[in-house]
């Protein structure tokens, strides 16, 4: 019987390698110095797009992050309607998901193709800035060694967050006010981060602190001591392994829990009048949407919407509980 599964199992994989293998033979480059973009049939002008981002952004990426990179393979990928971006610096590569994310999702958005292709490349350049020192090490073993690749999430996300919302206007996170209410919000309430808070990311609204404590952090670091201390940062830090609080002394003069607390004495005062408009109705927490009034027979209008609310399951590890809700307007209930 064994025999017979393994024949069965055996046949199948041959017959499926041919499917495989043309697959792989499908996909085309698109290369320059600095770039080679990978993409199938069909995603040619996302490809296009991506590499005339890169190269257009790049000197003012490497500014920032005081590295550079060539030949750095960026590979188109297509998973439905899924919208993301993934950035490695151990095995070295960027992979864009073309598929644009809601309305909303993640800021505003002018163009995806582009915003994703800075905040990832934005990645790659910090996370690989390695200094003399650890660059033997990281070149015997790979970038898992980097110094720049280990540190907390608001600071990984926070200078990408920082950097996709410099370039324009009208796109990147820090641009579209989201950000900004929600820092106003934890001041009215009393309730500032922590940057344990931001270190560690507690089970709260909205899980995604290291991208929004990260980036209005970083934000109110160029703005108060110049952007090229940024830089000046993460250059020291890829050259040494000392704390992070070291290499923060030697480039603004106090260690991160200093610049923290100035950080929120800036945003107390920024927000000293910030209130929340309007009358808060429900208290289930975390996020609701996609409303819908319906008017029944009896001429009594309810409220139908959508909340989503994470579970944690487990240490790391959560899923996410959908529910349709409906709101008699009459009574509220």
């Amino acid at each position: 019987m064994k025999k017979v599964s393994f024949i069965f199992l055996l046949t199948i994989m041959l017959l499926l390698l041919p499917t495989s293998a043309s697959a792989l033979a499908e996909w085309k480059t698109l290369k320059t110095e600095y770039f080679t973009v990978f993409y199938q049939p069909g995603f040619e002008k996302q490809a296009k797009e991506v590499l005339q981002t890169l190269e257009s952004h790049r000197p003012e990426v490497e500014k920032l992050t005081g590295n550079r990179r060539f030949h750095l393979p960026v590979v188109i990928n297509d998973l439905g309607i899924m919208a993301n971006g993934l950035a490695s610096a151990s095995f070295n590569w960027v992979q864009l998901f073309w598929y644009p994310p809601e309305a909303g999702l993640i800021g505003t958005v002018e163009d995806w193709n582009t915003l994703v292709a800075v905040h990832e490349y934005t990645h790659i350049l910090q996370m690989t800035n390695v200094g003399k020192g650890p660059q033997v090490l990281c070149r015997l073993f790979g970038n898992i060694l980097s110094p720049n690749a280990s540190i907390p999430g608001w600071m990984i996300e926070g200078i990408t967050v920082y950097s996709e919302s410099r370039l324009w206007d009208y796109q990147g996170r820090l641009n579209d006010g989201k950000y900004d209410a929600y820092i106003g919000a934890r001041v009215a309430d009393g309730r500032f981060p922590s940057i344990v808070d931001a270190t560690f990311g507690p089970h709260e609204f909205q899980l995604e602190g290291i991208y929004t404590f990260g980036g209005v952090f970083f934000n109110y670091l160029a703005t108060e001591y110049g952007e090229e201390k940024l830089t000046e940062f993460f250059n020291i830090r890829g050259s040494s392994w000392a704390s992070l609080d070291r290499s923060a002394v030697k480039v603004f003069g106090k260690p991160f829990p200093e610049l923290w607390e100035e950080w929120e004495a800036c945003e107390t005062e920024r927000f000293k009048d910030f209130y929340i408009d309007g009358e808060q109705i429900t208290r289930a927490g975390w996020s609701m949407g996609d409303p819908v009034i319906v008017e029944g027979s009896d001429g009594v209008g309810k409220l139908y919407y959508k909340t989503t609310k994470p579970v944690k399951t487990g240490a790391g590890d959560d899923g996410y509980f959908i529910e349709i809700m409906e709101r008699n307007l009459s009574t509220q209930v």
